[in-house]
């Protein structure tokens, strides 16, 4: 009688966080910038006054801070940061 009960409701919940999980990475792969993506760089990474249009070279899963975006500007230099330094140019 309650055991099939229990083990029922674990299935359910098992299911609903793997649901869960599914969407997030969904969301992940949304939110996550690609080799050849033109993205704004954030000045707190260039020093300069306004954000600089480059172009995105290499993107790292790096497991100590997480992704790391490296981008080329059109004058050659490339800055590199973690992701929220970027952001996508639409």
């Amino acid at each position: 009688g309650n055991n099939r009960y229990f083990s029922s409701k674990k299935r359910r919940m098992n299911d609903i966080f793997q649901l869960g999980m599914i969407i997030f990475a969904l969301y992940l792969n949304e939110t996550i910038m690609k080799t050849g993506d033109v993205v704004l760089i954030s000045p707190d990474l260039t020093n300069f006054v306004q954000w600089v249009k480059g172009r995105i070279i290499e993107v790292e899963n790096n497991p100590f801070v997480g992704i790391v975006i490296s981008a080329k500007t059109e004058e050659g230099v490339i800055f590199f940061g973690q992701q929220d330094l970027f952001k996508p140019v639409a």
